[in-house]
Formats: structure tokens, sequence, C-alpha cells
């Protein structure tokens, strides 16, 4: 997410209007940068998805809920590490998106979005 959070960092503080258009789907980092734009053009059966942030091949939430299903006791190092990570890539992304968001929306608004 770090290269997509860059560039719609860069779309965000653009001087002149952007818009961005999504003929079919955009996914997780491409939803960032529609996010980022002033204006987002979709196609009729097009489709937003979660911005969802991957720790190597697997999702973030993914991780989390697969620590959090069994004790912590049963749950081996690594699983713990990745979920700590993903924890932490998570809130990163509410931030981001909480801040493309603002000039938007109340401060409240993204927090009621539906989690990924």
């Amino acid at each position: 997410m770090l290269a997509a959070t860059q560039i719609a960092r860069a779309i965000f503080t653009r001087k002149g209007k952007v818009t961005v258009f999504v003929p079919h789907y955009a996914m997780s980092g491409g939803t960032l940068l529609a996010l980022a734009a002033d204006e987002i053009v979709m196609s009729d059966y097009a489709v937003l998805g979660p911005v969802d942030p991957q720790l190597g091949e697997y999702p973030a939430a993914s991780i989390l809920k697969a620590a959090h299903q069994k004790p912590v006791a049963e749950v081996d190092d690594k699983t713990l590490i990745l979920a700590d990570q993903a924890e932490k890539a998570i809130a990163q992304m509410r931030h981001e998106v909480g801040e493309l968001l603002a000039d938007r929306y109340p401060r409240e608004k993204p927090k009621r979005l539906p989690n990924s």
C-alpha cells in the first residue's frame, strides 16, 4: 500500500481537478487512488473494492481473524507478529482514508464505513 498511498497523496495535493475513471473495478490501492480524486466516474456496473492492506500474500484482515480464532497460547509467534503488523497496517489505512475524505465528509463518517 506504500506506493498507492504515495500516489494518492500526490493526486490529493494536485492543484488541478483530477478525475478517476473506473470502467470495471478498482480494488484496494485502486480504490485509494479513486478516493484521492476530485471526481470518480464509474460505469453502471463498476465497483470500488475495500481498501485492504496486504502483508505479503495475506490480507491483513484475514491475519487478524486467524489470530483471534484461537486462544493466544495456541497461536504461533509468527502469526502473532503478523497480526500486530496487520493491526498497524489497517490503522494506517483508516487514517489515510480519513485524511482523503476529511474535506468531503464529517470526521465521523469514515469510521462508520464497513470494515473489510
